[in-house]
């Protein structure tokens, strides 16, 4: 497993933003199960590469969003979540997997993951991009 540090798209997904982002290119997705969960539930993340090329990634710095009057809102993680800042490669046909354990402070809702990932990497650093999973519902 390939390791690159990059404190700055580390720090970026940390704020809830990604710098000179771009949507993920195809073949880069990232899904999230179950769709439906309570507060304090595990949520649990696949990012799959099927691109031609590798990414870099770090499923622990991943943010929320809340569907907010239509608008996708930054809802920030509690203060206690600690993450590595480690820049993890992901080779074409490979899939990692995470999970993230929801906090108690949200509310219900519709809401989506988001994380940063470099691509194509090419040794050192790729392109910063941006990928957001489908949307999924946390009920009362």
């Amino acid at each position: 497993m390939m390791k690159i540090a990059t404190l700055p798209l580390l720090l970026s997904l940390a704020c809830g933003l990604v710098t000179d982002a771009s949507q993920a290119p195809a073949g880069i997705a990232l899904v999230v199960s179950p769709t439906a969960l309570t507060v304090t539930d595990t949520l649990h993340l696949s990012l799959s590469n099927v691109s031609t090329a590798p990414a870099g990634y770090n499923l622990c710095w991943v943010s929320l969003q809340r569907k907010v009057a239509g608008r996708w809102v930054f809802f920030p993680w509690p203060s206690s979540r600690v993450c590595t800042a480690e820049l993890r490669g992901l080779s074409p046909g490979q899939t990692a997997h995470g999970v993230v354990v929801l906090p108690s402070s949200l509310h219900p809702g519709i809401y989506r993951v988001r994380t940063g990932i470099e691509w194509p990497l090419n040794g050192r650093h790729g392109r910063q991009r941006e990928v957001v999973s489908q949307q999924f519902t946390v009920l009362p």
